[in-house]
């Protein structure tokens, strides 16, 4: 992540971020979201839907321009450390243009998913800086695309539980990161249970906490 002075455009954000993973920002405010970028958000959301075992919820253009400033901002304000909080909080709580739902969570996530990578660079900031409070209360917000974020709080995962190709991915991305967090409502905890089954070596860490975390059962001989 880096903030060099040149006049990159969301274009050439979205670019560098998807095709390299790194996120090049100025000082400026986020630039706004041009045919070049959306062309570029398309391509994203087309090649992420090809990765997932069903059919994904449709995707809504207006909710990933939303998601592109969100992201844009918040890497901008990690390597700016000269913004003022009242901007900070401002900025990142701007509010989603559309009700939740399965297409608005999904389409979200196209770039929202780089939120851990995000936190991760600002976590060598004070506990209580408002950047990383803010990206926490995002991470709440959005659980599909924090997972792997420490300590997120607060957050419901029921609705994606819910969905079939959703859930399954939150699922995933839990075993990956081994984000034990995650398995605190019961939906989601058998959820994983089922999904490592006879094979705990897949996600071993996951698996003990499940097995730690079982009911008891005792066997009366009386």
């Amino acid at each position: 992540m880096s903030a060099d002075g040149v006049v990159l455009g969301m274009a050439g954000f979205l670019k560098g971020l998807l095709a390299e993973g790194k996120a090049s920002v100025t000082a400026e405010a986020a630039p706004v979201m041009d045919a070049p970028a959306r062309a570029l958000l398309v391509q994203a959301e087309a090649s992420a839907r090809l990765e997932l075992t069903g059919e994904a919820p449709e995707f809504q253009l207006a909710v990933g321009d939303w998601a592109a400033l969100i992201l844009y901002s918040a890497c901008r304000f990690v390597v700016c450390r000269d913004e003022a909080p009242a901007e900070i909080v401002r900025v990142l709580k701007t509010p989603c243009p559309q009700a939740r739902s399965p297409e608005v969570e999904w389409s979200a996530d196209i770039l929202l998913r780089h939120l851990p990578e995000v936190y991760r660079q600002a976590r060598h900031l004070s506990p209580g800086d408002p950047l990383l409070l803010e990206l926490a209360s995002l991470g709440a917000a959005w659980p599909l695309s924090s997972v792997g974020i420490p300590g997120i709080r607060g957050f419901d995962s029921a609705p994606l539980m819910e969905h079939p190709v959703l859930g399954r991915l939150y699922l995933d991305r839990i075993l990956r990161c081994s984000d034990l967090s995650r398995l605190n409502d019961s939906a989601t905890r058998e959820a994983a249970r089922a999904a490592l089954g006879a094979h705990p070596e897949l996600a071993p860490e996951v698996a003990r906490h499940l097995a730690d975390s079982a009911p008891q059962t005792s066997v009366s001989t009386g």
